[in-house]
């Protein structure tokens, strides 16, 4: 005989009390967002999220208000932009500065269940500490560029002498290769003299000491 069948595991977390007891709102006011609705002349009509604390904001001074009050009216504004397109259907994002934060915010059409554009829905996720991060790497990419261009370094084959010791440069002169490794690397000379062509040159001085 089968045993009665198995509840599948999705069933019983949605029927569990746990589940049933979720407080929406207070989901949406912890949300690690923002989170906004605006009607058709966008005022905002709904807004909420836990980075409304960080910007020093609440719900009821938001509500009420109206996106142009946030950002600029002019048609390069693209946050202004954006929020117009997604009125006519086409939905945007963009990234803006507000009170010294740095929000990535996505837009879209807000439509009722007949499918009429009703207003916009949008939310901003805050990447000031990604940005921060992000020009801190580009900085450091600009520092190693421009201390590569002060690097010199000798490469490929060169052609020196076999008396004189002279280095053949790229315009065919022949140079002391002192001079020719000092203007082609960061390296300075200090001239002393070995052993051997002290006994060379100055037999007296070797023998007397």
């Amino acid at each position: 005989m089968l045993g009665a069948p198995t509840a599948h595991p999705r069933e019983g977390v949605m029927g569990s009390t746990q589940y049933q007891r979720i407080n929406t709102p207070l989901i949406l006011e912890q949300l690690p967002a923002l989170l906004w609705v605006a009607d058709t002349n966008l005022m905002i009509t709904y807004v909420q999220g836990h980075i409304l604390k960080t910007l020093g904001l609440t719900p009821e001074g938001v509500v009420g208000t109206t996106v142009p009050e946030y950002f600029p009216v002019e048609p390069t504004s693209t946050p202004f932009a954006t929020h117009l397109r997604a009125l006519q259907g086409d939905p945007g994002s963009y990234v803006a500065t507000f009170k010294e934060r740095t929000l990535r915010a996505y837009v879209e059409p807000l439509r009722n269940p007949n499918g009429a554009i009703t207003g916009c829905i949008g939310i901003a996720l805050d990447i000031t500490e990604q940005k921060r991060l992000e020009e801190q790497r580009e900085r450091l990419i600009e520092e190693l560029r421009d201390a590569l261009t002060h690097i010199k370094t000798l490469r490929g084959l060169l052609s020196i002498c076999a008396a004189c010791k002279k280095i053949r440069d790229d315009h065919g002169s022949w140079t002391q290769i002192e001079q020719y490794i000092r203007a082609h690397s960061e390296a300075q000379f200090s001239h002393g003299i070995c052993p051997e062509c002290r006994q060379k040159l100055y037999p007296e001085l070797s023998s007397s000491s």
